[in-house]
């Protein structure tokens, strides 16, 4: 810029310096230290109190009211979560399931015991199909893989309600779904 000594300049603020000064009113001075006037500037344009700028920053590890109370909230948050998943965990699905029903809705968590009367291996990817007092039970190949169980055993499953082809079926997430029941003779 012609005519300035200096030009200090921020995203929002530019100061010029005269060419001339002899007193305090230049941005920064022989030595390129920031003077009085700028200061007061900042001070003026911030309504905040600049202070010595010939001091380097310091940054404090505290934080402000409303950093802290967002810290608070996500710990809380944090806790609750955990702590659900830890006693929903510890409940277990029985807590939640209904006993199946042709009523039942789906997606809708139940609980069936039976007799096996007939197992089918589906043709493509391995599925396996359990029918037992008129209801039919999909279990995904990962799980199939896992069970050992055949015709006429009694168990005790659950699973998520499904409508396939018109008719509902429970579908099974995990071998640990699916229990002997033995039976007393």
């Amino acid at each position: 810029m012609r005519g300035a000594r200096w030009v200090f300049c921020t995203r929002s603020l530019c100061v010029i310096a005269p060419l001339k000064s002899n007193t305090s009113n230049t941005v920064l001075d022989e030595g390129g230290n920031v003077v009085e006037y700028m200061v007061i500037v900042l001070t003026l344009l911030t309504y905040e109190p600049v202070g010595n700028l010939r001091k380097p920053p310091q940054y404090s590890i505290m934080f402000e009211r409303q950093e802290r109370v967002a810290v608070l909230l996500l710990l809380g948050v944090m806790i609750a979560v955990i702590t659900a998943h830890l006693i929903l965990g510890t409940l277990g699905k029985q807590s939640f399931a209904r006993p199946f029903t042709n009523n039942s809705a789906d997606g809708e968590l139940v609980i069936a015991r039976g007799t096996i009367d007939q197992i089918t291996t589906t043709q493509n990817g391995g599925h396996m199909n359990l029918y037992m007092n008129n209801i039919t039970v999909f279990v995904p190949a990962q799980i199939a893989q896992e069970l050992t169980i055949r015709k006429g055993d009694s168990i005790s499953l659950y699973g998520v309600v499904q409508t396939y082809r018109g008719k509902k079926e429970i579908v099974v997430s995990s071998g640990k779904d699916i229990t002997l029941v033995l039976m007393n003779t």
